[in-house]
């Protein structure tokens, strides 16, 4: 069961996986130990239904400035986050609760270029296409792999998230839309997401 206590056991897993010898290996990527052990731990954890908060939200679990985030997203039936990067982090995934599509893309050049409109655009191949949900392990995206998605709750769902390391002003999230022929193309941030915040302490 997801209770206080293995919340904290988890950011306690986390801080000692990230702070073990070799386990950062370059910028935002970590060791296949690092990974491992935050994996196999948010593996084990289960939700039998999201809590009772309204709407779109994010619980916050923990927050460390330099080295993580954790939190658990609150998705209603139909609500969608559009595509978007994580730039040079590694982020873990894991469905609760509820049944979620992500779909992860990979940049065919390695990276977004920027045209002439000061977006970043670039055209795509697809990573994973997948639908989700509790019965199924976590998934991990890093700096090269998968590291834009985009996610559509089928029900109303709950997903695990620890972010490696978290955003920033230097690190900031980009939106996309697909622009047709395998390509993205930056766009604002979508009206809709300003998601309520709850300390997940106060929420288990």
């Amino acid at each position: 069961m997801l209770t206080k206590e293995r919340l904290r056991h988890l950011e306690g897993v986390v801080r000692r996986a990230l702070s073990a010898p070799g386990a950062i290996v370059g910028a935002g990527v970590l060791s296949q130990e690092a990974v491992r052990a935050i994996s196999r731990e948010m593996d084990g954890i289960r939700l039998l239904a999201p809590p009772s908060v309204p709407g779109f939200a994010y619980l916050e679990v923990a927050h460390d400035d330099d080295a993580f985030d954790i939190g658990v997203f609150l998705m209603p039936a139909g609500a969608a986050f559009p595509y978007h990067d994580h730039p040079g982090m590694t982020v873990f995934t894991r469905v609760l609760a509820g049944s979620v599509r992500i779909r992860n893309l990979d940049w065919v050049d390695g990276a977004p270029a920027v045209d002439a409109n000061g977006r970043l655009t670039g055209r795509y191949v697809v990573q994973s296409d997948a639908i989700r949900d509790a019965s199924l392990p976590t998934t991990v995206l890093t700096p090269s792999s998968g590291n834009v998605h985009g996610i559509t709750a089928y029900a109303h769902s709950a997903i695990l998230d620890v972010i490696v390391p978290p955003y920033d002003a230097e690190r900031c999230c980009s939106y996309f839309a697909d622009a047709g022929g395998m390509r993205l193309v930056e766009v604002d941030e979508p009206h809709g997401l300003d998601l309520a915040c709850y300390d997940a302490m106060a929420c288990f």
